[in-house]
């Protein structure tokens, strides 16, 4: 994911402040579209070797079947996140780490990350790198363990 957001960040460098100024949820989704698009490609160049494609050892049906799962994924967040914010908590953690976080009043702690980030308040832009990484790295997992589950079924 680090990759996608480098190209990204290399394909927006005339407008780099705009960009990395929209929303997390915007960033998020825009990760999520470009992750899809290279699987449907099977081609991720590797940023700092583009000759060098991350996906080579995965084989076509794999590839496939992360972009549908994907696909499926923003569907269903771009259908509901008007009216369930947290679509994304519940589409990306488990059941009980999703529960975790309303226990632990998500909601307060998200609306105030928010109001620093719009606010232009936010001073360290690691911050908010990290909160990108970490939604990623979470959506891997769960696909890797979605792939676990299928391949012990079948």
């Amino acid at each position: 994911m680090e990759t996608i957001f480098f190209h990204e960040l290399e394909n927006h460098k005339r407008d780099l402040d705009q960009f990395v100024r929209r929303s997390k949820t915007w960033l998020f989704m825009h990760g999520l579209r470009k992750l899809r698009e290279a699987l449907e490609k099977e081609k991720l160049s590797y940023f700092w070797h583009s000759r060098l494609n991350l996906f080579e050892k995965m084989s076509s049906a794999t590839m496939q079947n992360h972009a549908n799962r994907i696909r499926n994924i923003i569907d269903e967040i771009d259908n509901k996140i008007d009216n369930d914010k947290l679509i994304l908590a519940r589409k990306i953690l488990t059941a009980h780490e999703s529960n975790y976080l309303l226990r632990a009043n998500f909601r307060v702690v998200y609306q105030n990350y928010n109001n620093r980030y719009h606010n232009r308040r936010r001073k360290d832009d690691n911050e908010f790198n990290n909160m990108i990484l970490v939604f990623f790295i979470i959506l891997i997992i769960w696909i890797l363990n979605q792939d676990q589950g299928t391949s012990t079924t079948t």
